[in-house]
């Protein structure tokens, strides 16, 4: 959704008329995208965080926090976070004792410090690439000359340096050739290129083939491999 232009004009929009905007989990992902958080101080899921700060370099992206309050922004990290950072907005616009009313009325124990996150431990960020030139393939899923039971509903590519998911390509062929539908390439991970399989595959052998590009880097890396789907039990 980072890439939905109508979603984001929608976001940018109802943004002008609001007393407080607020977003849960990667939802400040497309608040960034939207320009919508620049200048402001921002958290976001912890093991997703690369996604967000990939969105806008301009935010002061926080690890080490619940939820954030920035101006009338309120984004949280987690999804129960979500939960946090609203009793924390009923707080700060009812009073302390209504939010903790509340709380106690859902048998909700309230995460009250904003400041503290004890999942920060697993933030995943957006890597710094120091490696210079392209990137190398690492290893798929499904692997590399697999014979797979249940056809995947996905695939994703390895590299030991982030692609850029926008300017990169997948291809899947089936043993005539013939390329599969695929949509949605993104990232999953830190260095990694995640593309859906439109319908479901048949038993047989499959190519998938990929065009990568890097930041730094003019040159796209390209390769392919195999897999097998099996006939069903």
């Amino acid at each position: 959704q980072v890439q939905n232009e109508t979603l984001l004009d929608y976001l940018r929009e109802v943004n002008e008329t609001t007393t407080y905007t607020t977003s849960v989990c990667t939802g400040s992902a497309l608040l960034a995208k939207a320009g919508i958080l620049n200048g402001h101080r921002a958290t976001t899921n912890k093991r997703a965080f690369y996604l967000a700060e990939e969105q806008d370099g301009d935010v002061d992206w926080i690890v080490e926090a619940r939820w954030v309050e920035s101006g009338k922004m309120f984004t949280s990290s987690g999804v129960s976070a979500g939960t946090d950072m609203a009793l924390g907005l009923i707080a700060k616009t009812h009073g302390i004792d209504q939010a903790r009313a509340l709380a106690e009325s859902l048998e909700y124990t309230w995460h009250e410090d904003a400041d503290s996150d004890p999942f920060a431990q697993y933030v995943n960020r957006l890597a710094i690439d120091t490696k210079k030139g392209p990137g190398e393939f690492v290893s798929a899923e499904p692997a590399v000359g697999t014979t797979l039971d249940v056809p995947p509903q996905f695939l994703r590519l390895y590299f030991d340096k982030r692609p850029k998911a926008d300017n990169s390509e997948i291809i899947l062929r089936g043993a005539n050739g013939d390329s599969v539908p695929l949509h949605g390439i993104h990232h999953m991970g830190a260095n990694d290129l995640m593309i859906s399989v439109s319908e479901p595959l048949t038993p047989g052998d499959y190519a998938v083939e990929w065009r990568a590009r890097f930041p730094g880097s003019d040159s796209p890396v390209t390769g392919s491999y195999s897999f097998s789907v099996a006939a069903g039990r």
